[in-house]
């Protein structure tokens, strides 16, 4: 109901306007809604209208697919795209830095790359499907050679160097090298981790560009503040060209902050609270993209970037960090918070050597990392909705009521 007051006489009387004559976004064509509405809109303030009943679900999903399709358009053509999103299941390719906050806010930085992050024993697949598709090596001052030589001799320098002993490019820490790629003036910057690529994303200089684009999701980590505030909380992290990067996001309209208050620090609905976070959660923006086809067919297990996680902590100079330790599965890496309690956990009830000695060679690796990935999940889950703690939500896990059921399941 609508109510429109106007003033009679010694007081107020008003007007009801029926439901069925009130003006109604279903009624409006999907081009004017996209054209004039949506870009009105911040990101949270569309996922929000989503949920309002189907027609605006359905219309904020096309509206997100439309500005997926105008990001690789730049870079590719509809039937690269869909080759690349594969390439993305299979080898857990993530788009990021300022092609995933182009994404969500739906502009256009003139000159900007594409920016694309893998773990680098996949970067040879990544670099082929580049160069297949017509685009060019540039190699940087230090990478002499072909593209094909150039990542050999890194891939030998990722093995056998300590990981802070080998940073090049951007120097975050987690990168093994950059490559930068070029066709008919459209930029793409592959950017190769040694392990997890969102080892890489979860050290960048700030929580701005901290956003991810993945084959089936798009993700926002710090949603409110990045979008709807334009306030960034720096992160501390090692490598140079840190500034740099903070500074180009002054220069586009975003506050940067070192110190957030104890009320954000502390308050269960904040971004910043202290404590356990993983891709997808609730403080997270997620967006559904458009299904890939014959996804199915082709890749039988999708890289799951819903399992990456972080403890979100800071040190005694008040200086945020998003702590992580690596999860190495047989398929897939992955940035886990307690990754190590929980490798351990299972080390002690014998369930890492029974995975490798009897049910990896007859399950596969596949279903080794899908268990893993489930387990992993479930102990997130039962930390999260405790106040007990790791160590509770362990001891839990492994119970065989528990463990076992899991397994049987895949």
């Amino acid at each position: 109901m609508n109510i429109n007051w106007g003033q009679s006489g010694r007081g107020r009387s008003y007007s009801v306007i029926p439901m069925s004559m009130r003006p109604s976004l279903n009624n409006v064509p999907f081009e004017l809604l996209e054209s004039h509405i949506f870009p009105l809109l911040s990101p949270l303030d569309l996922v929000c209208l989503g949920k309002a009943d189907k027609s605006k679900k359905a219309a904020v999903e096309l509206y997100s697919a439309t500005q997926l399709r105008r990001l690789f358009s730049r870079y590719f053509t509809e039937e690269e795209t869909n080759k690349f999103r594969l390439l993305q299941a299979e080898y857990g390719i993530l788009i990021s830095g300022s092609s995933g906050v182009q994404f969500f806010e739906c502009i256009r930085y003139p000159g900007s790359d594409l920016d694309i992050y893998v773990e680098h024993k996949h970067c040879h697949a990544v670099g082929q499907f580049l160069l297949t598709a017509g685009y060019t090596f540039n190699p940087r001052d230090k990478q002499q050679g072909v593209f094909y030589e150039v990542v050999g001799r890194v891939s030998e320098a990722v093995r056998v160097r300590d990981e802070d002993a080998f940073l090049t490019g951007y120097h975050c820490r987690g990168i093994a090298d950059v490559y930068d790629f070029s066709r008919n003036g459209a930029q793409v910057q592959l950017i190769t981790s040694k392990k997890s690529p969102m080892e890489i994303i979860l050290s960048f200089h700030s929580t701005t560009p901290m956003n991810i684009i993945s084959h089936s999701y798009a993700y926002s980590l710090f949603p409110k503040a990045t979008f709807d505030q334009k306030r960034a909380l720096i992160i501390t992290t090692s490598g140079s060209g840190q500034e740099t990067g903070r500074g180009k996001y002054r220069d586009r309209g975003w506050k940067l902050f070192e110190y957030p208050s104890v009320f954000e620090a502390t308050d269960s609905k904040s971004e910043f609270q202290a404590g356990l976070r993983w891709v997808g959660d609730r403080k997270c923006l997620t967006l559904p993209l458009p299904p890939i086809p014959s996804l199915d067919a082709f890749i039988p297990f999708p890289y799951p970037v819903h399992i990456n996680s972080w403890n979100m902590k800071y040190n005694r100079d008040n200086e945020a960090i998003l702590e992580h330790e690596m999860l190495l599965a047989p398929v897939f890496s992955y940035c886990a918070a307690d990754g190590a309690s929980f490798l351990e956990a299972l080390d002690k009830c014998g369930i890492l050597k029974e995975l490798d000695r009897f049910m990896a060679p007859v399950k596969g690796t596949v279903w080794v990392d899908k268990l893993l990935v489930a387990l992993f999940q479930k102990y997130q889950e039962r930390v999260s909705s405790t106040r007990n703690g790791s160590g509770a939500a362990l001891e839990w896990l492994m119970k065989p009521d528990v463990l076992y059921p899991t397994a049987l399941s895949l």
